[in-house]
């Protein structure tokens, strides 16, 4: 029998009845995996893993307490306007990416 693609593979009926042979498998689009991949660590993607926890916990060190710094004078001044609001708002969501990054950055290290 003639082989079929793959969208008249998935609409046919004969589905549960084909024969499955050597030559389909072979021409089959489809691919399985098991899970979970791994990868070998190499040695640069160690120093790389390293290297990028370092900066990262930097990153935090420096950025939470600047932006809790910056969170506290929005606060204090006395405008409400547009510009306030978005600083306040991007102060926050600074200091909570900061913190939430901190234990993939642990890891890293």
């Amino acid at each position: 029998s003639e082989l079929m693609n793959s969208s008249e593979l998935m609409n046919s009926s004969e589905l549960m009845n084909m024969n499955w042979t050597d030559e389909f498998a072979s021409s089959s689009i489809y691919a399985t995996t098991t899970y979970p991949l791994t990868y070998p660590i190499t040695a640069t993607g160690q120093v790389c893993d390293k290297l990028l926890g370092s900066v990262l916990i930097l990153c935090t060190l420096v950025g939470v307490p600047a932006n809790i710094i910056s969170l506290k004078f929005f606060l204090s001044t006395q405008k409400n306007d547009l510009a306030t609001l978005l600083y306040k708002t991007i102060c926050c969501v600074d200091i909570c990416t900061g913190i939430t990054q901190l234990p993939v950055a642990i890891t890293l290290r």
